[in-house]
């Protein structure tokens, strides 16, 4: 039979994973039906359509995969009765929905095993073989229940490459992805079995430390840091050696959150302010409005998501690692763009890349647009900066 998870969310990941455990060791029924009962109490409203999309790939709301459920136990009892034998779970699990409720037309069996390495894939990011985004969201909010369950410290670690984009630009594509393998082998070298390491998105990455307060998430944070500062990475087919520097963000909840969306933003927000002064350090975050002060300003500038979809844009105010200005469009949080910003103290444009921090519609189809600056040129950042100690003076 056909194998195939439900769509995503959390509890479904959570209950796939109970489920294949208890699959793997038996289809004896009364272990399963054992196990099943057990699973209830936490899942009552996941649990049996996500064991017959499991078993069958046949997706069912909750109450009608339960009934079809108990309807394939009673259809069992039935075979058994009819050839005067014992009949397995999954030979009538298949005779139910092929002629009984005629749901399948063409199954195709599929082994457990093969079923769990493609569930695997599904949450591994295939360049560094850590955990994708997808996972990442998913552990995060599992370890943020499991600290307010037992009244336990989580923190929760935000890491990014210096200069990124240099390094490719000057050594091609395939020296970036064989020093992203490298920087993920360096975290796992570096933190526990129970912590969950992921790759956040391009040269982002994200560590989730259970059982963990401020204090001792830096100890982990800066252990990284040096140690991927130490490390040399081969450019020019390995004839060279060149450094990177990574900087990172550190939260901790519920000192500095009381959600996971505010737990990551305030991670994030970590990140941003050790990005913003210098680099290749460690920040924890602090109950802050700015880091830096805002100062009035209107330039005019263009930014887009993807090279096609450009847009003008004015801004109305500038810090050294973020601008509000002022747009037609209105933008999703966390989204990255580019941007291309006139200032009257740099010859050219600068340019920039930025995340959305905060998306406000103040007037029709006039949006306030936020966004914390990640990566900048050394020496657009230097005018950048010297535009800004000019308005302030």
């Amino acid at each position: 039979m056909k194998i195939n998870p439900v769509r995503y969310n959390p509890t479904n990941l959570e209950v796939q994973d109970r489920l294949l455990t208890l699959l793997n060791k038996s289809l004896d029924e009364r272990k399963l039906m054992r196990g099943l009962t057990r699973l209830e109490k936490t899942y009552k409203s996941v649990l049996y359509s996500n064991l017959l999309s499991i078993l069958s790939n046949l997706h069912f709301r909750e109450n009608s995969a339960k009934k079809h459920w108990e309807n394939i136990l009673a259809h069992r009892e039935e075979l058994g009765s009819l050839f005067h034998r014992e009949i397995d779970l999954r030979v009538a699990l298949l005779d139910y929905f092929l002629v009984k409720s005629k749901k399948m037309k063409n199954p195709v069996v599929v082994e457990i095993k093969i079923f769990q390495k493609t569930k695997e894939s599904s949450i591994i990011d295939e360049l560094t073989g850590l955990y994708n985004y997808r996972h990442f969201l998913s552990a995060l909010k599992k370890e943020v229940r499991r600290a307010e369950r037992y009244n336990s410290p989580i923190s929760l670690l935000m890491l990014d490459i210096d200069d990124f984009k240099d390094f490719n630009d000057s050594h091609g594509h395939l020296t970036g992805n064989e020093a992203l393998r490298r920087i993920a082998k360096l975290l796992t070298d570096n933190v526990r079995k129970v912590d969950t390491v992921a790759r956040y998105g391009g040269e982002e990455f994200a560590v989730v430390l259970p059982e963990t307060n401020k204090q001792g998430a830096v100890t982990i944070a800066e252990r990284i840091r040096e140690a991927i500062e130490k490390y040399p990475f081969p450019i020019h087919n390995g004839s060279r050696k060149r450094h990177l520097t990574v900087s990172g963000g550190v939260a901790t909840f519920i000192v500095d959150a009381k959600t996971p969306t505010e737990f990551l933003r305030k991670a994030d927000s970590a990140l941003y302010i050790a990005k913003s002064q210098g680099k290749n350090t460690i920040r924890v975050y602090l109950n802050e409005r700015r880091a830096y002060a805002r100062i009035n300003s209107s330039c005019i500038g263009s930014f887009w998501i993807i090279p096609s979809d450009q847009h003008i844009f004015q801004t109305k105010n500038l810090s050294l690692n973020g601008i509000l200005f002022e747009t037609t469009r209105s933008i999703p949080i966390a989204t990255m763009i580019e941007m291309r910003l006139n200032i009257p103290t740099s010859p050219t444009q600068i340019t920039c890349r930025a995340r959305v921090a905060r998306t406000e519609e103040f007037e029709e189809n006039r949006f306030d647009i936020g966004v914390r600056i990640v990566d900048m040129r050394k020496k657009d950042k230097k005018y950048f900066s010297s535009y800004i100690r000019s308005l302030m003076t």
